[in-house]
């Protein structure tokens, strides 16, 4: 598996094969930091991180049905970059913002190492939000 720096043909990709229910459509028009996962040729999901303020910032990670198959695999390459970007660039705080009526997207956010800090009502289109955190020393 590698990264690469994300296109715009890469993210019309994941729109069309999505296992995150077309969350893909509302990620931030702009990301400090954003890459595709790709194997073997094939987009495995296409992620970022959004600076909030210059040591806080806004994970989005998107993948594809053809992850499935390493899904595990994915999770631990994508927790590194996260790792990696935050410490490389101060950042001390992550956080997602994942539907709570979607227990891959929950599953997704634990595995990269997010631990639940809050619940926000009425986030989008009026179905509630959890707020995960990961902390950086």
């Amino acid at each position: 598996m590698e990264f690469r720096a994300t296109i715009d043909s890469d993210r019309d990709f994941v729109g069309k094969h999505s296992i995150s229910r077309g969350v893909c459509n509302e990620q931030p028009e702009v990301f400090e930091f954003c890459y595709t996962l790709e194997h073997e040729g094939v987009i495995f999901g296409i992620g970022g991180l959004r600076l909030i303020t210059p040591q806080v910032a806004w994970a989005h990670v998107d993948m594809t049905t053809f992850a499935l198959k390493r899904i595990k695999t994915c999770y631990r390459v994508v927790g590194d970059v996260i790792t990696n970007c935050a410490r490389e660039n101060g950042i001390r705080r992550v956080q997602a913002y994942v539907d709570l009526e979607f227990p891959d997207a929950i599953r997704m956010a634990q595995h990269l190492g997010f631990e639940r800090e809050s619940v926000m009502r009425n986030f989008i289109d009026g179905k509630p939000a959890g707020l995960y955190t990961r902390m950086f020393p």
